[in-house]
């Protein structure tokens, strides 16, 4: 049981907070864009994973999840988040539309991020057929295949943002 909970977050820990470090990144960025730059000044705007972890929302509960599943044989149900990105909604030209901009730049990086998984998967597929190894020796080693699955995911909670 606990080898299934280790083997399930080498799969997916590595996938995911890759997409989440490119997730905030890319708000930071976008927000640098349409002139608001406090990400930017903080070092929010990095590939660096680790000043986007969140101790608990990153690591704590995600892990625990995660164990429970392994230890009770569920479906493995794992949910997280990161520090937001701060950013200063005065700093931007137009308040409205700036701001909708940097919230949609997340999303639409995970949704891009899915895309390129998609299409990394397929060129490795293609590629252990052509070597005539079939499909089953490359596959469960591939981490991305665990990645597509999460960037959309992913996006889900800026694209309906609380009231």
């Amino acid at each position: 049981m606990i080898e299934n909970a280790i083997q399930i977050i080498c799969v997916y820990a590595i996938p995911l907070i890759f997409a989440i470090t490119l997730h905030e990144a890319a708000h930071g960025w976008a927000a640098k864009k349409l002139g608001d730059d406090t990400a930017w000044i903080l070092g929010r705007v990095t590939a660096n994973p680790v000043p986007h972890i969140d101790p608990v929302g990153t690591v704590l509960v995600p892990g625990a999840l995660v164990l429970m599943s392994a230890l009770t044989g569920g479906a493995g149900f794992v949910f997280g988040w990161a520090k937001p990105v701060p950013i200063n909604p005065r700093n931007f030209r137009n308040i409205v539309k700036d701001t909708m901009l940097v919230s949609f730049a997340g999303p639409a990086t995970n949704f891009l991020l899915s895309i390129g998984f998609a299409v990394l998967l397929r060129l490795l597929q293609n590629a252990a057929d052509k070597a005539q190894h079939g499909v089953g020796f490359l596959l469960p080693h591939v981490p991305d295949r665990r990645g597509r699955e999460y960037r959309p995911r992913l996006a889900e909670p800026d694209a309906h943002p609380a009231p």
